[in-house]
């Protein structure tokens, strides 16, 4: 096995201010990288966490020895993606450059299926709750595989005595010694007692990967790994005690089963995924109705949750997306349901909105008390009030409204919250509850929701509507919210922020990606700042985010990069991939890609990025056999001409990879591709290893029931939810 590490003593680091290493004219070696983490986390290296931030927060390359590099080389970040950036080209197993291109000119490369190494059930059926989240991966060296490596993936399942709610697996590899079985449960934890609801958001782990933090119903959870032997069986999770004080968690030592301690949240999180800042053990996150919270420490000392003003109301009562934070400008950008950038300065907690980027929403007045078949027009779409449930129905271009009660009270102060409680709202079909308070006079409400949609008052029922009430209602069906649903990527050096929208809000008629500039650390109340159109709008089929390619980390430096963002749009017809250009630091040309299904509406994953140097080197240029990939899937009726290993049915989704040396056309293949059915969760990359296979891996779990290869131990085979992991292509 190729374990070959870096070791670096940190006693001259320990006690050192932060600083700059050295101005970087040209990328840094593997060890360059090292010595500047060692130097901005003033400890010795020990691992690389990815997980769902590790996509959403980048940086382009600085200008040498500017006031930019000097802030982003105080952010452990930084250091990481240079670390993952550089791995196999400092592992000494370059090649001939130029040879290893004149053969790559010469061999015709053919679609080939994904080869899937392993794929274990999680237990219980799959869950669409997953589409977004993704596996949390731990990689213990640089140069190869270390069969300590573990991978978390959370089951989208309330746990139960035989389902888990999140599982990990180590002995990863298939190829390079792992003994047997590959893999092996590292945990599988009922976190219960914490929380009885599903983690359907992504985890986050430590710096030095002993703990991990994710959202689970309306807590955040903590937990520390067991640090020796296996905790549970995967038809059989070990049920974790929660540590009734914070101090007692940070007290408790995890021997084989683990601690775990939970922090209440005002409301539920089923969207918005923890974000941890390791430079100040600080960790943020949103819940469904506006509230962002920090909590610093984390997993250095006994944690804590900041008092006031947080939790900070970054947004009157839609559901945010996870939050991002930006060490250059000390701020957090998250979005929300209603389609905006929340900017929050970590200092004050200030909040400043910007401009409505997303679209879906429209407001109308109502001119008088509605009673039974008043219809109300909002954008496109019309809403009828009705005095119950059993007349209610909605689509793409008709609502509902279910109004009734003899209660009189003023409805003009009005806030959304997503809310299946009978008792709140008098059903129990899923609908929208819009909840009269007094305390929020500014708020609108917007539908964020499926199926029926009632305005309603938690203490007096149904309520008439004041008569000149203004209220602000989505047209979007089928669960997804008018706005955007994923987090915003922010590029602390280019000092930007890439939001992606499927019903803009200039046009409506478009998909679009938005680009903010925060220079200076701020957004503007009007800023929308520039779009790039993927497509037709849809104000039910969600778009996730994209990812940059190789070209926009290795540019020229300055604070002006340039490369591509690739992104999976035309949410309004089948799914696409397009590439849109970065060109000094701005929105450029829109290139259509493959068109990766046939029906209308199927919706796709996220995509992820990596440039596998292979035996060459990923410069700017690319050199030798080295590829720049991207990842991901869609979810239904595949398009076989573009990906033709896959099965086109309506049960059956795809996973594709695609080669990015050059530029996409509508023509593109995919370089590899595998059925998946219903399509993926996000995809989490891990090692890239020149020369060994089996070392370099994605991590996905279908949306719908596959069926699991295991690794022969009880519980790992059948049918369900599978934790899978892929080859990357070309190696």
């Amino acid at each position: 096995m190729r374990t070959r590490v870096k070791v670096w003593f940190a006693a001259f680091a320990v006690g050192l201010l932060a600083m700059p290493v050295w101005a970087q004219e040209s990328a840094p070696t593997l060890d360059e990288a090292i010595t500047g983490y060692e130097s901005a986390t003033h400890q010795s290296f020990q691992g690389i966490p990815t997980d769902w931030t590790s996509r959403h927060v980048v940086f382009s390359k600085p200008i040498p020895g500017s006031d930019a590099e000097y802030k982003v080389q105080q952010d452990p970040r930084y250091w990481m993606q240079l670390i993952q950036r550089a791995q196999a080209s400092s592992d000494g197993a370059l090649a001939d450059a130029k040879a290893e291109k004149k053969k790559q000119k010469k061999k015709k490369v053919k679609p080939v299926p994904i080869k899937k190494d392993w794929s274990m059930n999680l237990q219980g059926t799959a869950s669409t709750a997953l589409e977004g989240v993704f596996p949390a991966k731990y990689s213990f060296v640089t140069s190869g595989e270390s069969c300590s490596d573990y991978v978390a993936f959370p089951t989208g399942h309330a746990p139960t005595g035989s389902v888990p709610s999140i599982v990990g697996f180590t002995a990863l590899y298939t190829a390079d010694g792992c003994t047997a079985p590959i893999p092996t449960v590292r945990f599988s934890f009922d976190t219960a007692n914490a929380d009885a609801g599903a983690i359907v958001t992504s985890p986050v782990l430590s710096l030095n990967g002993t703990q991990m933090a994710f959202a689970e119903g309306s807590h955040l959870v903590l937990i520390k790994l067991p640090t020796s032997g296996t905790s549970g069986t995967l038809s059989g999770p070990t049920v974790l005690t929660e540590q009734t004080t914070a101090a007692n968690y940070a007290a408790c030592t995890p021997g084989t089963t683990g601690c775990m301690f939970a922090f209440a949240l005002t409301n539920p999180d089923t969207n918005s995924s923890p974000y941890y800042d390791s430079q100040t053990d600080t960790l943020y996150v949103g819940d469904n109705k506006g509230l962002l919270y920090r909590f610093t420490p984390v997993f250095n000392g006994t944690p804590a949750a900041s008092t006031s003003p947080w939790p900070v109301p970054a947004d009157a009562g839609d559901s945010l997306t996870g939050p991002v934070f930006d060490a250059t400008s000390s701020n957090v950008y998250v979005g929300d349901s209603s389609g905006f950038i929340n900017q929050v300065a970590n200092s004050t907690g200030t909040v400043t909105r910007s401009g409505r980027l997303g679209a879906g929403s429209g407001t109308a007045t109502v001119t008088a008390d509605p009673g039974g078949s008043t219809t109300l027009t909002v954008g496109t779409v019309v809403y009828t009030f009705h005095s119950s449930s059993g007349s209610c129905s909605d689509s793409a271009t008709t609502g509902c409204i279910i109004h009734g009660g003899t209660v009189t009270q003023d409805a003009e102060n009005i806030e959304a919250a997503i809310n299946d409680d009978a008792t709140q709202c008098g059903f129990t079909n899923g609908g929208i509850c819009f909840l009269v308070t007094a305390a929020n006079p500014a708020a609108s409400a917007t539908n964020p929701g499926t199926a029926v949609t009632t305005i309603q008052n938690t203490s007096f029922a149904n309520l008439p509507l004041a008569t000149g009430t203004t209220i602000t209602l989505s047209p979007a069906t089928l669960g997804i919210a008018a706005g955007m649903v994923d987090a915003p990527i922010v590029d602390s050096v280019a000092e930007t922020v890439y939001s992606f929208v499927a019903r803009d809000a200039t046009t409506t008629a478009d998909a679009g990606v938005r680009l903010l500039p925060i220079s200076g650390g701020t957004i503007t109340s009007t800023s929308v700042g520039t779009m790039a159109i993927i497509g037709t709008s849809s104000q039910s089929t969600p778009i996730y985010s994209g990812t940059f390619d190789n070209k926009y980390f290795t540019a020229a430096s300055g604070a002006s990069p340039s490369g591509n963002l690739y992104v999976c749009g035309d949410p309004g017809g089948v799914p696409t991939l397009y590439g849109v250009a970065i060109a000094s630091n701005a929105l450029s040309t829109v290139t259509t890609g493959p068109p990766l299904g046939t029906v209308a509406g199927t919706t796709c994953s996220n995509v992820t990025e990596v440039c596998n140097p292979g035996t060459g080197t990923c410069a700017n240029t690319l050199t030798g056999n080295a590829v720049d990939w991207i990842f991901l899937s869609e979810e239904a009726s595949v398009n076989t001409t573009t990906a033709s290993s896959c099965t086109a049915s309506s049960a059956n989704g795809c996973v594709m990879a695609f080669n990015v040396n050059s530029a996409i056309s509508s023509g593109t293949k995919a370089s590899s591709d595998a059925t998946e059915p219903g399509g993926t969760s996000g995809i989490v990359i891990d090692n890239v290893i020149a020369v060994a296979t089996g070392g370099s891996q994605v991590y996905f779990t279908p949306l719908a029931n596959s069926t699991c290869t295991g690794n022969t131990s009880t519980g790992s085979t059948g049918s369900g939810p599978c934790a899978t992991q892929a080859a990357q292509n070309g190696l």
